[in-house]
């Protein structure tokens, strides 16, 4: 039966993904501590990124992780560190100087971002997409892509759950842009994730159709620059649509084919407010503008 290690052990685990990984041995018994071995799988479809490399992920000092032992309660793993593979610093109550032992149907579940609503009943994880995300330039928001561990030691491979669309618009008084699938297929919200080799969404518990985003710092969006829409793969039967809205007037732009989002790609939509026709927004602050049909 396999053994978790705890901080100052010397057992020497090798990763999938990584090249190496370096042990930190200084550590006292006396300490409370413990040590995620933490490494991002970036697995990115660079096919979909073909200009912009910053959709590479990787860990930045002040990152913190949900830990799961099995169905325990979560616990706060924060790293100092920056890059592939970083160490996060928390403590689990269950585990103790001996080691608690983990059989096949025990694991450690880790979860990028935390969040105190994160819940694990030991053979998946719950956690939330917010529909209303924040805009960030040439990069996701911080916070905003999940990665989902599952490991039988502190060697733990995150992976990403979502893809995404990545859009630039070309007039410079676009202030928000939503996004939604034309069959009002579920992208986000609360869900159940397991993970066999990658995570997948398992069940929706409280989907979200639509996607918005506003500019940063009650602003407008920057010609020219790419901002991303983080959502949970999807099968868009219908095509999707993406909508411009600027102080006062707005306008759509339709893909009417069927179209697949697989986890972690990010394909384009460039530029596609140039050349619609926009119209005076409902007092509401949604509603119907002249859609244009076209291509991603």
């Amino acid at each position: 039966m396999k053994k978790l290690f705890i901080l100052f052990a010397t057992s020497s685990i090798a990763l999938a993904c990584t090249k190496g990984i370096s042990e930190d041995k200084t550590q006292s018994e006396s300490e409370s501590l413990q040590i995620i071995y933490a490494s991002q799988c970036n697995d990115i479809d660079t096919k979909n990124v073909i200009d912009d490399s910053s959709a590479e992920i990787t860990w930045t000092s002040g990152d913190a992780i949900n830990v799961f032992f099995g169905k325990a309660l979560s616990s706060k793993f924060v790293t100092s560190e920056s890059g592939e593979i970083a160490q996060f610093k928390g403590a689990i109550d269950v585990v103790l100087g001996g080691g608690e032992e983990l059989n096949d149907d025990i694991y450690l579940w880790g979860v990028y971002p935390y969040n105190a609503q994160n819940k694990c009943d030991g053979s998946t994880i719950t956690l939330s997409l917010p529909a209303t995300q924040e805009a960030a330039e040439n990069t996701f928001a911080k916070g905003l892509f999940p990665q989902i561990a599952k490991s039988q030691n502190f060697y733990m491979s995150f992976y990403n759950l979502c893809g995404g669309f990545r859009f630039s618009v070309s007039s410079p008084d676009i202030k928000t842009v939503t996004l939604s699938g034309n069959n009002n297929e579920l992208i986000a919200g609360k869900v159940k994730v397991g993970m066999d080799k990658v995570p997948t969404v398992e069940e929706f518990i409280a989907g979200e159709s639509t996607l918005t985003m506003h500019a940063p710092n009650e602003g407008y969006f920057k010609p020219g620059v790419h901002y991303y829409f983080v959502l949970f793969p999807t099968q868009f039967t219908s095509g999707l649509t993406i909508t411009y809205y600027k102080d006062e007037t707005h306008a759509s732009y339709v893909y009417s084919k069927s179209y697949e989002l697989k986890r972690r790609s990010f394909p384009r939509f460039a530029n596609r407010d140039s050349g619609l026709t926009f119209v005076p927004t409902t007092l509401n602050g949604w509603g119907d503008g002249e859609n244009v049909e076209g291509e991603i």
